[in-house]
């Protein structure tokens, strides 16, 4: 016999229980006894027995009805069956309603289809109070309301406020990355998809506006290939006439592809809304792309990029840039450094404009004899410029290299260490 049973019943119903008596409190005229395998339950409470499945005994021998649990449970199951019920006849009669009002066509017009109208209407008055609500739509509104739109003045109108919320955001100053508002990003994904909609009304209208600003254009690209892992780095943005020329220029938008970049060919066909900077009339500006060491472009995205920028505009580097240009009409062994960029690794380690580099100076193994010594001496010469380019990839950024360098009018040959930058770390120039 269980302990919680024991402690349930009184003392003295214990007691009965182990001589097997009936209980003191019981009236003997209910002839009840309480034996260990009997189903009835007594302790000294107000019920004095209760069968599992029969009527509640009270100490006066008076009976009370109750539910047995399988009752309540039919009770439930047949409450939720009729909400149930209920429930799939509202849902049949409200679609029902539905069908029957489109059938018969006296379904209400939304609030578009009646500024389409209104915009289409022969009233001077109505075309223009439906104008003026034009500017309180949003982007996703003007593009829905455009697809219902079938006149020329409509489609014009809701393009120009398109334009509208597409140039409202002030660009930023040269050198710094534009972030677009959410309003400039949704006008940019509208008028880039009518550009090549079937309605020719809607295409030419959204081309000139996206050729009017290609500046903004360009500059919106960035975002997006900077989420598939490239880097951008900004420069200036004036244009430059060919007649001039800009011997000092830098490009405005300089895209690094490198270890980190996780897009697709889909992905650099971005580059096409950059076309504009690759141009004739930009010379040393515009875009560039260099392609650096440890990338994992197939040769079908290298042609992607090459028949949207050109192959002048796209460049395979290292990792790291020296920062120089160099001046190929100069006769003579190594590189002659026709400019060092500003803030650039060969500028803070004191190069300059008119400096020849001569050799990358590597340790050499002192057990070599006096050949193998000068053998290895002579590898380290510089013969061009692209001989550089090609020692250049084994660097990382923030490795140090040594440069035997010869400076003009000193006869004294140096050695110059240079501490090597990221092309992420280095201005946008050439």
């Amino acid at each position: 016999m269980s302990r919680a049973f024991l402690s349930h019943c009184g003392a003295a119903g214990v007691r009965n229980l182990k001589a097997h008596r009936p209980f003191s409190g019981v009236p003997k005229h209910s002839g009840r006894t309480c034996l260990p395998d009997s189903r009835l339950f007594c302790c000294d409470t107000n019920l004095a027995s209760r069968s599992s499945r029969g009527p509640r005994v009270r100490r006066d021998g008076s009976r009370i009805a109750f539910a047995t649990s399988s009752e309540d449970d039919q009770a439930m199951k047949r409450t939720f069956f009729v909400l149930l019920a209920l429930l799939t006849v509202s849902i049949v009669l409200t679609s029902t309603a539905k069908a029957q009002s489109a059938r018969s066509g006296d379904e209400v017009p939304s609030p578009l289809d009646e500024l389409a109208g209104q915009l289409s209407s022969k009233e001077f008055e109505t075309r223009l109070k439906a104008a003026r609500r034009l500017q309180e739509l949003k982007v996703a509104q003007l593009d829905r309301l455009l697809t219902q739109t079938t006149g020329t003045d409509s489609s014009v109108r809701i393009l120009r406020e398109l334009k509208q919320r597409y140039v409202k955001q002030a660009l930023p100053s040269p050198g710094r990355p534009f972030k677009p508002s959410e309003q400039t990003q949704q006008a940019s994904s509208v008028l880039e998809r009518l550009a090549n909609a079937s309605v020719l009304l809607h295409a030419d209208q959204a081309r000139s506006v996206l050729e009017g600003e290609w500046h903004r254009r360009a500059l919106l690209v960035c975002p997006e290939l900077k989420n598939k892992g490239a880097k951008i780095v900004y420069g200036t943005w004036s244009q430059t006439s060919i007649a001039i020329g800009a011997p000092s220029s830098a490009p405005a938008i300089q895209i690094l592809i490198g270890e980190d970049w996780k897009g697709t060919t889909e992905d650099l066909r971005l580059l096409d809304r950059m076309k504009r900077l690759a141009g004739p009339d930009m010379i040393r500006r515009g875009v560039s792309v260099w392609v650096l060491e440890g990338h994992s472009l197939t040769n079908k995205d290298l042609s992607v990029m090459y028949e949207y920028l050109g192959t002048q505009r796209v460049q395979e580097r290292s990792r790291v840039a020296l920062g120089i240009t160099w001046n190929n009409l100069s006769p003579g062994p190594g590189v002659m450094i026709d400019r060092c960029t500003p803030r650039a690794s060969a500028a803070e380690a004191g190069l300059r404009k008119g400096d020849r580099i001569l050799a990358i100076i590597e340790p050499i193994p002192e057990d070599l004899g006096p050949k193998e010594r000068r053998e290895a001496e002579e590898a380290q010469e510089l013969i061009d410029f692209d001989d550089l380019i090609t020692r250049l990839k084994k660097y990382r950024a923030g490795d140090e290299m040594t440069l035997r360098v010869e400076r003009q009018f000193d006869p004294e040959i140096k050695e110059i260490k240079v501490k090597l930058k990221g092309w992420e770390d280095t201005p946008a120039y050439p």
